[in-house]
């Protein structure tokens, strides 16, 4: 499970230590765009991922990830169309919402 973490100061660090993506790629991986639209939720996100060379976006974010992901949730609100993203509401403002979207990913890795 990759959180909605900002993809270039957070994510990528780990991603890039040797055999990471590997391990990834032999697991169910969910990951959550920390975007939605060229927007992030929070932080510098949007300029770093631009500093990276990266598409500051849910694309982007998914650029950076699909060698290993099964599963990419999108915010509902999220205007970027990815084939295949999975669609739910990731704008945690409050412990219900928070809850609400656990949940959700808890049925999807558990059926539950």
């Amino acid at each position: 499970m990759i959180g909605p973490s900002n993809p270039v100061t957070s994510v990528s660090p780990i991603l890039e230590c040797a055999g990471v993506r590997e391990a990834l790629r032999r697991q169910n991986v969910i990951a959550v765009s920390p975007f939605i639209g060229d927007a992030p939720v929070s932080g510098p996100a949007a300029a770093l991922m631009q500093a990276f060379g990266k598409e500051p976006s849910s694309a982007g974010t998914y650029d950076l990830y699909e060698d290993f992901v099964d599963v990419f949730i999108q915010d509902t609100r999220d205007p970027v169309e990815l084939e295949g993203a999975l669609r739910q509401d990731t704008l945690m403002v409050n412990r219900g919402k928070s809850l609400d979207l656990a949940k959700s990913i808890l049925t999807l890795v558990y059926g539950c």
